[in-house]
Formats: C-alpha cells, sequence, structure tokens
C-alpha cells in the first residue's frame, strides 16, 4: 500500500507540474496573440 500510494504522489506531482507548464505556456501564446495579431 506504500509502495501504492508514493506511485500516486509522484503521479499527482508531475500532473500537477505538466499543468502550471501549459498554463505558463498558454499564457504567454496568448499574450504574444494580442499584441502582434492587433499589427498585422
Amino acid at each position: 500500500m506504500l509502495i501504492n500510494s508514493h506511485v500516486d504522489l509522484l503521479g499527482l506531482d508531475s500532473l500537477l507540474a505538466i499543468r502550471n507548464i501549459l498554463s505558463e505556456y498558454f499564457c504567454v501564446y496568448f499574450k504574444i496573440n494580442r499584441e502582434i495579431l492587433p499589427i498585422l
């Protein structure tokens, strides 16, 4: 049971990290779109 819970925690940590990276990426992406698209 300890091993299973440890694996679950690792999975949760990696999922949160991926979600944080994606959210930061999309923030930058939309910011660039808002700044560049009106110029085009």
